[in-house]
């Protein structure tokens, strides 16, 4: 194996932090630690928690909604919110 290639297969077994942040948010709400309808912490606490920047949190965020296991919801009782993966759309 090239040097290259044994290189890009080393960086993959670490995994982006904004992707080790995915797991452990998509972890937590599989083992109902957040529920359906449980609003998210706000991103400077999950920034604070994963010692990592708001930009981060939004990326990881953004792949959880895209993914259907969060809602953004605008407003004064707004903020991130967990969805209801049994009820959801196409499930």
């Amino acid at each position: 194996m090239s040097r290259y290639l044994k290189g890009r297969t080393q960086k993959r077994e670490n995994p982006p932090r904004f992707q080790e942040i995915v797991t452990r948010i998509k972890r937590d709400i599989l083992l109902q630690h957040y529920r359906p309808g449980d609003v998210l912490p706000k991103e400077e606490k999950l920034a604070r928690q994963f010692g990592v920047g708001r930009a981060l949190i939004r990326e990881a965020l953004g792949v959880l909604k895209a993914q259907g296991y969060l809602e953004a919801k605008r407003g004064s009782s707004g903020g991130t919110f967990v969805c209801d993966l049994l009820h959801s759309e196409g499930m």
